[in-house]
């Protein structure tokens, strides 16, 4: 199995046309609230540099070939990131309170955190955008809501650029510069990485199958 997962990263490494593609449609997914952690792209890409910055020990499939690279990750990650963010926010802005009163987004976000989502955006203010983005599960609600109560679309793209350039690029150099350490963790607790893995596609495609269902006429 071991041999399995690394041979497989390996190849994408020096395939980075596809990682980036995927990168941003792993983003774009996340950012309208499915369960697809964006940290995992981000953890990904980092170790995907570091396999590409060591050929020695993650040999090319043939030389010359070209492969994931931190510069390159940083700037598409952050790019899909804040795209995905700024798509949402414009959403939100036009349509926030038809989409709040759906049953497409009540399938998504329940009441009870669209509310503590809705009081923690009028009590921050203008630097709410950055909180929300700092915290998983309420990003696809947290820029709807900033879009729908009229925060300046300045402010929302200043303050959330800011923290992506941040925070982004500190995680994939972080990983890509020490990734042996990463990589050994992944090898010493593969069975739980790759159900934690398996966990995630289920719950993606249970949330494709509740957002997607035909509800039958009473």
């Amino acid at each position: 199995m071991e041999d399995l997962i690394f041979e497989m990263l390996k190849n994408y490494t020096y395939e980075p046309a596809i990682v980036y593609t995927l990168v941003f449609l792993v983003m774009f997914l996340s950012s309208i609230g499915l369960p697809v952690p964006e940290e995992f792209s981000i953890i990904s890409l980092g170790v995907l540099s570091y396999m590409g910055a060591n050929p020695d020990l993650f040999p090319p499939p043939y030389v010359g070939a070209t492969s994931v690279e931190i510069l390159p990750s940083i700037l598409v990650c952050s790019g899909s990131i804040f795209f995905s963010d700024f798509v949402v926010f414009s959403i939100g802005r036009k349509y926030g309170s038809v989409i709040f009163k759906s049953n497409w987004f009540a399938r998504i976000v329940n009441e009870d955190k669209l509310d503590r989502v809705k009081a923690w955006a009028r009590r921050w203010g203008n630097i709410v955008p950055g909180l929300f983005r700092l915290i998983p599960g309420v990003r696809f609600p947290g820029h709807l809501i900033c879009g729908a109560l009229g925060i300046k679309t300045s402010t929302f793209i200043f303050v959330d650029a800011l923290v992506i350039s941040v925070v982004v690029p500190a995680q994939i150099y972080f990983i890509a510069r020490y990734g042996e350490m990463v990589v050994d963790v992944l090898k010493a607790f593969q069975p739980i990485v790759v159900g934690l893995c398996l966990l995630v596609l289920s719950g993606l495609l249970w949330n494709l199958y509740k957002l997607f269902k035909v509800e039958k006429p009473k």
